[in-house]
């Protein structure tokens, strides 16, 4: 083998192995050398509910009956709600619930991100436990006890929910990403049954309060720095699949492009203001962080570098016939993918690849607006066509 084909299987190799290699290695891992959360089910802490809102009138009522009817018991519900420069008729909706539960609290801060807003609202909370969600996000009734069990296990210092759509992204693209929220769903449990999981689906995640220090910036990903931070003070993020929680906002392709970039720059941002992580003094976290964010998110480097490197292969060799034509195949079913999509044809053969090449699509523009250093804690939400 030459130098550029070595450097091939390499890149294939890097590619895989967070999607596939990653994954079996953990299953495996998971088995071996678990490590049991003790859940007391009789655990009842007081809790406060954190949300920074911009202009979210259509989602925003429902959201917060959902948490105050969600079973547990009001007196140990407390709700901070900060309004990010909202210029809507959010405020009033929240002033108007205002009066029918006590607990609730509005701060309005002038448009300046959802960090700042975050840092502003959290040191108001008064409970031990504090759990951040989403103005698209429903609680369903009844789900918190199991939630807060996991709380009674000193050296948990946060938990994860999970995550039902209530609306699908309404084309083929929605079967691509079903797999890879299955497979995530999957690598949240067997990491969090190790030590900690490094990842967050942020409609509805939790911390205790003392593990909470100040965001420091607008670049970095509010969430993924919060449970980030978590692991930083040798505490365990836990997934609880058991939770669950709606996101009820609709999807578009076009609208999870922007929010992956978004999430990537930011992930990218958080990742580098917790460097720390990645010393192998950190053990499985360092690996869990390599491995599950990292090399996921350099994938489209790998994918370019790959590119070139068939240029430098001998022509007519097995290893050149076999890359030039394994990636004429895979971007070739995309595009044919992304064809049938625009005139609303589905055909399983092609959405997996169709997704594959527009997750690195938006990993690459997540990679560039980091290197820009661009503002990722103020943004709009992207609204579908009707």
């Amino acid at each position: 083998m030459k130098s550029a084909e070595i450097l091939a299987v390499i890149f294939i190799f890097l590619i895989i192995f967070p999607y596939i290699i990653y994954p079996a290695l953990l299953w495996i891992l998971s088995k071996l050398f678990k490590k049991p959360v003790k859940i007391d089910n009789n655990y009842k802490p007081p809790i406060t509910f954190i949300l920074s809102v911009h202009n979210e009138e259509k989602l925003l009522r429902k959201t917060i009956e959902s948490v105050f009817n969600s079973g547990y018991p009001l007196e140990l519900i407390n709700f901070i709600i900060g309004s990010d420069g909202s210029t809507d008729n959010s405020c009033t909706i929240v002033k108007e619930l205002m009066e029918k539960y006590k607990k609730l609290e509005l701060y309005e801060f002038p448009r300046s991100g959802k960090n700042f807003v975050i840092n502003q609202i959290v040191p108001q909370a008064k409970t031990n436990i504090i759990i951040f969600i989403d103005a698209d996000t429903n609680i369903l009734p009844g789900t918190l006890d199991s939630y807060l069990s996991y709380y009674s296990d000193d050296t948990v210092g946060s938990v994860v929910a999970s995550v039902d759509y209530f609306n699908k992204i309404g084309n083929s693209g929605s079967f691509g990403e079903a797999l890879y929220q299955k497979l995530e769903s999957f690598i949240r449990i067997w990491e969090g049954n190790i030590k900690s999981n490094t990842n967050t689906l942020s409609a509805m995640y939790g911390i205790k309060k003392e593990l909470f220090s100040p965001i420091p910036n607008d670049n970095v990903c509010d969430d993924l720095y919060i449970l980030l931070n978590v692991s930083l003070k040798r505490k365990r993020v836990i997934f609880d699949k058991s939770t669950k929680v709606i996101d009820i906002r609709r999807k578009s392709m076009s609208g999870e492009m922007k929010r992956r970039i978004r999430f990537v720059a930011g992930g990218l941002a958080a990742i580098w203001s917790m460097k720390r992580l990645l010393i192998p003094d950190y053990g499985w976290v360092s690996f869990f962080l390599f491995s599950h964010k990292l090399l996921r998110y350099f994938s489209p480097l790998l994918l370019i570098g790959l590119f070139i490197c068939t240029f430098f292969m001998v022509p007519n060799s097995v290893f050149y016939q076999i890359f030039i034509y394994g990636q004429l195949i895979l971007y070739m079913f995309s595009f044919l993918g992304w064809v049938l999509e625009k005139i609303k044809i589905n055909f399983i053969l092609f959405k997996v690849p169709l997704f594959f090449v527009m997750i690195n699509i938006g990993f690459l523009f997540g990679i560039l607006k980091f290197v820009r250093g661009s503002q990722n804690a103020i943004w709009e939400k992207v609204v579908p066509n009707t």
